[in-house]
């Protein structure tokens, strides 16, 4: 069983911050025991900001990237077509959205 919460190394964020490599190793032990899909379902309904940190071959079949269309396309002089993630800044949108209340009267 974890027991950080009663651990004296980790009772504080003094002690925590003190301590942070000892806790991101325990912390990592037990989160790399499970998938990521495991965990996402556990913390479901967390108070605290939580998501799937995905390995590379699995970025660009992720639902948010898909949904986002936050897959580019750029070619390389020697790779060819390479993929990566854009930028998720859209001016576009702030420019539509600015036109658009500066038409209401």
């Amino acid at each position: 069983k974890i027991s950080w919460a009663t651990n004296p190394d980790f009772s504080s964020n003094e002690k925590r911050v003190k301590n942070r490599e000892k806790l991101v190793t325990s912390i990592s032990e037990v989160l790399l025991t499970a998938k990521n899909s495991f965990w996402c379902e556990k913390f479901k309904g967390s108070s605290f900001a939580y998501g799937p940190v995905n390995p590379l071959n699995e970025v660009f079949s992720d639902p948010q990237v898909k949904f986002n269309k936050l897959q580019q396309t750029v070619s390389h002089s020697t790779l060819g077509e390479v993929y990566q993630v854009r930028n998720t800044f859209n001016h576009h949108y702030f420019i539509s959205c600015r036109s658009e209340s500066s038409n209401i009267s």
